[in-house]
């Protein structure tokens, strides 16, 4: 297609699209709110996306309930990439100014009377805080959906119910 707004200037006027096979990442570098596992977006072949894999069953949550060791983080818990921004960064070093996850997750949890590592008591308000938060530091609806429902079947799995 032709470049109507001139995104790129110039004279070719399809010039902002010039190869669109060369377009396909063949490093394999994850993408901003790509789902996978802890495992699988923290793998050699994303090093250097500049992302980092947020599991939305915390290994804090599954370590007190006895489903994982302390040590070990489980590669299958289901996670979401993101930058630094939806991730770690409060609102005042965040570029947009909104916080990420982990910042929203420590108000909501505050919120209910709950310390950052203290966890809710049923498996579905643990979801519900940790989605939340990630819907406040402006990860789609859709992806959180999914990303939930990939957490609660893998919960289940733990538990010896799926």
């Amino acid at each position: 297609t032709q470049d109507p707004i001139g995104l790129l200037g110039g004279f070719n006027l399809y010039q902002y699209a010039p190869n669109t096979n060369g377009w396909i990442d063949p490093q394999g570098l994850a993408t901003l709110f790509e789902l996978g596992t802890y495992g699988g977006l923290n793998g050699s072949t994303h090093v250097g996306d500049g992302l980092q894999a947020h599991e939305l069953l915390r290994h804090e949550y599954l370590v007190q309930q006895n489903l994982a060791e302390k040590s070990t983080r489980l590669p299958g818990n289901p996670s979401i990439a993101l930058d630094l921004d939806h991730h770690t960064r409060g609102p005042m070093k965040d570029t947009r100014g909104i916080g990420g996850t982990h910042w929203h997750e420590a108000q909501i949890r505050e919120s209910q009377g709950l310390g950052r590592n203290e966890f809710a008591s049923s498996v579905k308000r643990e979801l519900d805080i940790t989605s939340g938060a990630l819907r406040k530091s402006g990860v789609p609806k859709s992806r959180v959906k999914e990303l939930r429902r990939m957490a609660k079947k893998f919960h289940s799995s733990l538990n010896g119910c799926g």
